[in-house]
């Protein structure tokens, strides 16, 4: 198929009757093959922002929030539509308002920053985002915002309990050092060496070594920065510039951690170093997308008008002041309507009442010029945003050069002067020997700016920049002298009103009888939008694949077939192939875990039924069949015809944080086995008493007689063998509790015993506060399969919680006394119900929601992590 745009015009005979019609068409296919593949491209950039796992917010100058996707709404907690509402001081905290104030400040006056600032939650909570923001314009700025709340609250609880933490980060590209203030040495992973784009080992690195790879520019704000740090004025979080050993220049992020000595003296430097190059590119490439929408703004021909929503004129384009003979400055705080004729006014009113109440889109009526004279324009309108507020779009197409053209028309018997004064595009005639313009359309007009009496009987050096002008003289010789047509598929020309314009220009030469040049015809196509258009694609894609290859996930496009139709760069990395070539072409199931194929066929389901499916774990074998554990999240992408053509799934590796979620069990193990310390002695102190009674029983009755009765020996040493029995069996239970249960396999155990065994280690605290421990264990209970030692630990937690609440209770009420707690077991409904209740201080209505949150507690500082519960709530749930 191809696609034409229709110019038709009658001709009549000498009495004035229609003979017929003459037409022209023009194939204005690849055009409309640009404008379509422009708009799938912004459809699936809008669909990537609006589905990323990260939270997207655009901003005005204020910090209110004038676009957010879901994700955002998600990590807030908040709806689209109460966050449309607030701005970025409404969720800081109030502790932390002017921390979050000054990264936004810096947006603004800077044009970018990359920052982790605190957040609070709408159910009360303190979270933490990494932000990273730019500024679109004076008044619109872009933020990305990831939820780092877990990653912060590790870090804070693990370096309470260790002063190296094992620097697992670089699995995220991250490079860490270690500088040694007392030494100098400075130590750096495999990471930092690609960082810095060094080789390993090259020398030995110091603080001066690190130094001079920063480029010469960045050094003394590097170094005053290192040494506010030092003395503990602010934290050490700057950026600066790096130069590679190819001369490449790339951009580092780097932060610190201080870490002093008793006396306060700073000894030794923990940092993390990474790249963020590719933020600063994409922040020129913000900055040069609004200069093309200015740009495409004020190169309409139509006239614009933009009025707030009291009728007021606040922006037009140069057309509306050019044509209807007013200043800018006149223009703006006018009523739109004041444009329409004194005679007019009362029909524009209900006209633009219509027009607001949606009744109509358009508007037939001219518009008044300052010197009196009208101007036949089609207004149309739509709503819309400019600097933040509601405001009203006007469009006004002028019909003055159309209506101008049909009274020509009729009164035209020339057919050569009907074409050339209607074709789209602009045609002039130049005279072959002084290159004047005898002829030149309305088109031209349009396009140039140039009246048509002002242009006749004059060259291109009237009008044009000299080296412009002589370069159209050049080609207008060159077809005259050869007597053949020349095409210039792209030629630049400077307009009046429209700035530079690119053109398509066919040059003819008309020859006299003799076969001389007489005439010279051109005719002039305006590709600026087409060329406008392919740069807008252009731009679009990059910005999609910017986006793409950004995200610190795995983004796959899967058709509907399930094939592999694109992944970024961060997804080829995932699946541990070399390039995208290797994966697309491929079916996504094949690398989905055997055990989880039903899960990842719920994945599509849900996103069939649903449209989305977010953060589902799921099972993943790489290219080298290594297994590794992931969140998918699965969501569809439309086309132009609003049908969907392909899923977008996005994958994130969280096997580091499962093993994080691991260790963090096992350290709560080992917590509970030192509070516990003192039960196990008592219990072994025991036994050890018994035999020690024994053993004075055997001495003794050797001291009345020379010999034993053998049945008394024998009774004794049982008696021994016995209690030593039950002291092995104390020690192999702890040893069994406190080791890691990775390698556990799950087997058949009876609850109570796993209540009574983990009683046994503790019962001896609870004796010693006077705590009341009371037992309502069902007999003969069915048994479950599963971990008995990680049931264990649910327990001790739950007891430990409900002896803090008693002695809470005791510490704060003199009259109260029995301190009780229940343990009962029972069988209802083919469950087990196992409870634990306690009469102590209780829990507030307010934190029911919240007390399975990770790092969630009630207590008092330095009495509880807050990860009790949440590891119960996980190991029930396995």
């Amino acid at each position: 198929r191809i696609c034409l745009l229709t110019n038709g015009v009658p001709f009549f005979d000498e009495e004035g009757n229609l003979e017929g019609y003459r037409g022209v068409d023009k194939d204005i296919t690849e055009r409309k093959l640009s404008e379509t593949i422009l708009k799938e491209s912004e459809i699936k950039y809008r669909s990537y922002i609006d589905n990323a796992p990260d939270g997207v917010f655009v901003t005005d100058e204020t910090g209110r929030y004038l676009d957010v996707n879901l994700s955002a709404s998600r990590i807030t907690g908040y709806s689209t539509e109460e966050l449309l509402t607030m701005s970025i001081s409404d969720i800081l905290p109030k502790e932390d308002l002017e921390l979050g104030l000054l990264s936004f400040k810096k947006v603004v006056e800077d044009g970018f920053a990359t920052d982790e600032i605190p957040y609070k939650h709408k159910n009360g909570s303190k979270k933490w985002w990494a932000l990273s923001a730019v500024k679109l314009s004076d008044t619109r700025f872009l933020g990305f915002t990831k939820d780092i709340t877990l990653r912060k609250n590790l870090q804070e609880l693990l370096s309470k309990t260790s002063d190296r933490l094992s620097l697992a980060v670089q699995a995220g590209g991250i490079g860490v050092w270690d500088l040694d203030l007392v030494s100098n040495e400075l130590l750096w992973d495999e990471r930092m060496y690609v960082l810095y784009g060094r080789i390993k080992g090259i020398s030995k690195l110091s603080y001066n070594s690190w130094q001079s790879a920063i480029h010469p520019d960045d050094q003394m704000q590097t170094s005053i920065e290192f040494q506010l740090a030092l003395e503990g004025k602010k934290e050490f979080d700057t950026e600066f510039r790096i130069s590679w050993e190819d001369g490449s220049v790339h951009y580092i992020r780097a932060n610190a951690l201080v870490i002093r000595d008793e006396e306060g003296k700073p000894i030794q430097i923990l940092g993390t170093n990474w790249e963020i190059t590719e933020q600063k590119r994409l922040e020129e490439k913000l900055k040069s997308s609004e200069t093309n929408f200015r740009t495409f703004f004020e190169t309409l021909d139509d006239f614009v008008i933009v009025g707030n929503m009291q009728g007021e004129i606040i922006h037009t384009n140069d057309v509306v002041s050019h044509k209807l003979g007013y200043s800018i400055p006149e223009l703006l705080g006018m009523d739109v309507l004041d444009l329409n004729p004194a005679e007019d006014r009362d029909e524009a009113e209900q006209i633009f009442a219509d027009m607001l109440t949606g009744k109509r889109n358009n508007c037939p009526l001219p518009l008044k010029k300052k010197d009196g004279k009208k101007i036949p324009v089609e207004t149309r309108i739509w709503f819309g945003k400019w600097n933040g507020d509601d405001c009203i779009f006007g469009l006004c197409k002028d019909l003055t050069a159309e209506q101008l053209a049909q009274k020509e028309l009729h009164q035209a018997n020339n057919f050569l002067d009907s074409i050339i004064e209607n074709i789209p595009n602009m045609i002039f005639i130049k005279d072959a020997k002084n290159l004047n313009f005898v002829r030149f359309n309305k088109a031209g007009e349009n396009l140039t700016g140039i009246a048509k009496d002002e242009i006749i009987g004059k060259n291109d050096l009237d009008f044009f920049p000299k080296e412009q002008a002589e370069g159209f003289i050049e080609h207008d010789q060159l077809t005259l002298k050869n007597k053949l047509m020349i095409d210039i598929s792209k030629e630049t020309i400077q307009t009046r009103y429209q700035g530079v314009r690119i053109l398509h220009t066919q040059k003819v030469p008309i020859l006299d009888d003799l076969g001389n040049p007489e005439y010279l015809l051109g005719i002039s196509e305006d590709i600026s939008e087409r060329i406008l258009a392919e740069q807008n694609l252009k731009l679009s894609e990059e910005k999609y694949r910017t986006m793409l290859n950004a995200s610190p996930d795995g983004i796959f496009l899967i058709d509907l077939n399930g094939i592999i139709t694109d992944v970024s760069d961060i997804g080829i990395e995932i699946f541990g192939f070399d390039s995208k070539t290797e994966l697309i072409g491929k079916i996504f199931s094949e690398f989905i875990n055997t055990e989880d194929k039903n899960t990842y066929l719920g994945i599509i389901e849900r996103t069939l039924n649903e449209g989305i499916a977010q953060n589902i774990e799921v099972g993943i074998r790489k290219r080298n069949q290594t297994l590794f554990q992931s969140e998918v999240s699965s969501t569809f992408i439309q086309g132009v015809d609003g049908k969907h053509f392909s899923f977008m799934m996005t994958i994130r590796d969280i096997s580091q944080r499962k093993k994080t979620e691991a260790k963090q069990i096992h350290a709560d193990r080992m917590a509970n086995l030192g509070e516990m310390a003192t039960g196990m002695a008592h219990e072994i102190n025991q036994p050890l008493n018994i035999i020690s009674m024994v053993l004075d029983k055997i001495l003794f009755e050797t001291e009345k007689t020379d010999s034993i009765n053998v049945e008394f020996l024998k009774n004794k040493s049982d008696k021994i063998f016995e209690n030593i029995s039950r002291i092995r069996n104390i020690i192999d239970h702890v040893r069994s509790f406190s080791r890691s249960q990775d390698t556990y396999l799950s087997i058949a155990f009876d609850i109570n015993t796993s209540i009574e065994n983990a009683l046994a280690m503790i019962s001896e605290q609870f004796k010693h506060f006077g705590i009341d421990l009371r037992f309502q264990l069902q007999s003969n209970i069915p048994q479950i399969l599963g971990n008995t030692y990680n049931f264990e630990q649910v327990i001790i937690n739950l007891l430990n919680n409900a002896k803090d609440a008693v002695l809470e209770r005791k510490s704060r009420q003199k009259e109260y006394e029995e301190m009780i707690i229940d343990i009962k077991t029972f069988e209802s409904n083919q469950s087990l119900v196992v409870e634990i209740i306690d009469n102590g201080i209780g829990i507030e209505k307010t934190d029911f929601t919240n007390i399975m949150l990770p790092f969630y507690t009630t207590k008092e500082e330095g009495k509880g992590t807050g990860l009790g519960l949440s590891i119960c709530y996980q190991i029930i749930k396995e």
